[in-house]
């Protein structure tokens, strides 16, 4: 995982970066031609995150990841704190 405030924001899965996306930035990550992390859970189901791929482009850009980076550690600390947890 990849924190910032003991808050998770991404993750990291075979060298790939994924970060956190909801309803206010999941067109973003559309238009960049993401994908959500997908894994197989026992059983076989297939398992959809709500953490999708940045694109080696955004790699490239400094500014263009902190910006993403940025918004995902703020969608999981205004999460934490309506649960309660900070």
């Amino acid at each position: 995982g990849v924190y910032k405030d003991e808050v998770i924001f991404g993750i990291i899965v075979d060298g790939e970066l994924y970060l956190k996306v909801d309803e206010s930035n999941r067109a973003e990550y559309e238009k960049l031609g993401s994908a959500p992390f997908v894994y197989t859970a026992k059983g076989g189901k297939k398992l959809t995150m709500s953490y999708w791929k940045v694109s080696a482009e955004v790699l490239e850009n400094p500014e263009e990841l902190l910006r993403l980076a940025e918004q995902s550690h703020l969608i999981n600390k205004n999460r934490a704190k309506k649960k309660g947890k900070r």
